[in-house]
């Protein structure tokens, strides 16, 4: 039972890993109610606004939620697209290796042991452990069998399967 999966990494797959990372830690972390915050400040603007026909607090609150839920995602992307511009790593061909004993990204082993998680999204997989995330896009994958496999991998060493949008 194992399973041999190779796949170029691109600019699309990096930026795809890193959307995806970032929009797990961030739906598990305090800093996902900042946006809830300019929200509510853009609402009590409104208020203001008709009640006293002041609109400082709801221009303020529009403008930093559209930057909270928009620009931010903007930018992050072309910082990410940066980042990958700079590591020189472009096209570089990826092989990973799953087993019952782990999984072999380029020939490092990573023991199943070692993942906290597996945050699965319609674009990939993502595997959380302390050092990173290594990515599995989902379109490396050339059969639908392969991904019955890694699924009772998952579930046979009991790592939690997170799924989001």
């Amino acid at each position: 039972m194992s399973i041999h999966i190779e796949f170029q990494w691109s600019e699309a797959v990096y930026v795809a890993a890193g959307e995806i990372a970032y929009k797990y830690k961030m739906a598990h972390s305090w800093k996902k109610y900042v946006g809830y915050f300019f929200l509510g400040l853009m609402l009590f603007g409104g208020l203001r606004a008709v009640g006293q026909h002041h609109y400082t607090v709801l221009y303020l609150g529009t403008v930093l939620s559209l930057y909270w839920f928009f620009a931010k995602g903007f930018f992050y992307r072309l910082r990410l697209r940066k980042s990958f511009k700079k590591e020189g790593i472009s096209q570089l061909k990826m092989v990973f290796h799953i087993t019952k004993g782990g999984i072999a990204i380029n020939g490092n082993m990573i023991p199943w042991d070692h993942i906290s998680a597996v945050i699965l999204h319609p674009k990939g997989f993502l595997f959380e452990r302390p050092e990173g995330y290594p990515y599995l896009p989902a379109t490396a994958f050339e059969k639908d069998k392969d991904v019955e496999v890694l699924f009772g991998l998952i579930d046979r060493h009991e790592i939690p399967l997170v799924r989001i949008q």
